[in-house]
C-alpha cells in the first residue's frame, strides 16, 4: 500500500502537532509542579520562624532539653530572615523584635537571678525583684507569641494550598 507524498505530509503534521501538545502539557504540568514545590519551601521557611519562637520560648521557660543560648541563636538567625519572608506591614518582623527584646531581658535577668543566689550577702529583696522582672519579660515574649501566631494564620493556612482538599 502505497502513500502519496500529500498524505505522509498530513500524517506526519499531525503526529507533530500531537506531540506538541503533549510536550505543551507536560511543560505545564512542571509549571505547576515547581510552583507548588516554591509555595511549600515558603510555607517551611514561615512555619521554621514560628518554630524557632515557640523553642525560644520554652527554653525560657525551662521546659526544653536545648539550651537557651542555643534557642536563642536559632531564633536570631530566624527573626533576621522573617524581614525577607512577609510583608512589612503585616507586623510579623516588628512582633519578632518584640520577642527578641523580651527573650534577650529575661535571659540577662535570669544570669542575675542565678549569680544572686550563689551571693550569701546578698538582700533577699533583690532577688525576689529580679525573679518579677523575669516573669514580666516572660509575660512579654508569651503576650507577643499569642500576638504572632495571629499575624502568621495567613501564611500558615495550609488547607488554602492549591490541590489541597481537607474535607474530600
Amino acid at each position: 500500500m502505497d502513500m502519496d507524498k500529500d498524505t505522509v505530509t498530513v500524517t506526519l503534521s499531525i503526529a507533530a502537532f500531537v506531540v506538541s501538545i503533549a510536550t505543551l502539557l507536560v511543560a505545564l504540568s512542571q509549571m505547576k509542579i515547581a510552583s507548588a514545590k516554591a509555595r511549600l519551601d515558603l510555607y517551611n521557611k514561615r512555619f521554621n520562624i514560628y518554630i524557632a519562637a515557640l523553642d525560644y520560648y520554652q527554653a525560657l521557660w525551662g521546659k526544653s532539653k536545648t539550651p537557651v543560648d542555643e534557642c536563642a541563636a536559632h531564633f536570631i538567625k530566624a527573626y533576621r530572615e522573617s524581614q525577607f519572608l512577609f510583608k512589612r506591614k503585616d507586623g510579623v518582623y516588628d512582633t519578632l523584635t518584640k520577642i527578641k527584646d523580651f527573650g534577650a531581658e529575661s535571659t540577662s535577668k535570669d544570669s542575675d537571678i542565678k549569680a544572686m543566689e550563689h551571693d550569701p550577702t546578698l538582700d533577699r529583696s533583690h532577688l525576689g525583684r529580679k525573679r518579677e522582672e523575669r516573669g514580666i519579660a516572660n509575660q512579654g515574649f508569651e503576650n507577643n507569641l499569642k500576638k504572632l501566631e495571629e499575624q502568621l494564620r495567613p501564611y500558615l493556612r495550609f488547607e488554602h494550598a492549591s490541590g489541597w482538599h481537607p474535607f474530600k
